[in-house]
């Protein structure tokens, strides 16, 4: 079992060889709501046991985590198109699903470049399910989105 983590295009051309669920984080399209159909789809292949799509700014608001929940509802307001709870407690259900003992598929985390959002969720995943070494992807993606794996780890704990 291992996360593999990628930006949109090196995603593209990704071929599973064993079975793999693959997430793929898109932005918001302020000017449409079309952002999940202009995507391309994955090359296909018979390991995919599942692609899951979702939407969200790579903002880092991880300082609102400090607040309580009527100043984290301003934020949230203010800032529609970021990580909400309810979305972190999506995307953390997905995982469990897929998990079996002696048979953990592999996951695919895609966002735009690679180096944020998708380090984010691989991390919280590594770190919840043990799917990975935490370790390993903060050393290999120092510059993720520390509002969006401590998001997704707090609603996991909820």
């Amino acid at each position: 079992m291992a996360i593999h983590i990628m930006g949109y295009k090196q995603a593209q051309c990704f071929v599973p060889d064993k079975p793999t669920v693959a997430m793929r984080i898109f932005d918001v399209d302020a000017e449409s709501n079309n952002h999940l159909q202009k995507s391309q789809p994955l090359v296909s292949s018979r390991y995919w046991l599942g692609v899951h799509r979702f939407s969200f700014r790579d903002i880092d608001l991880n300082h609102i985590l400090e607040f309580d929940n009527d100043v984290q509802r301003v934020y949230y307001e203010a800032y529609p198109e970021i990580l909400t709870p309810q979305l972190a407690g999506n995307i953390m259900a997905i995982p469990p699903s897929y998990i079996r003992p002696r048979n953990t598929p592999d996951f695919l985390i895609h966002c735009h470049q690679g180096e944020r959002r998708s380090p984010a969720i691989g991390i919280a995943f590594a770190e919840m399910y043990q799917v990975d070494d935490p370790q390993r992807l903060r050393r290999e993606f120092p510059n993720f989105n520390k509002y969006v794996s401590q998001t997704l780890i707090h609603e996991k704990k909820k």
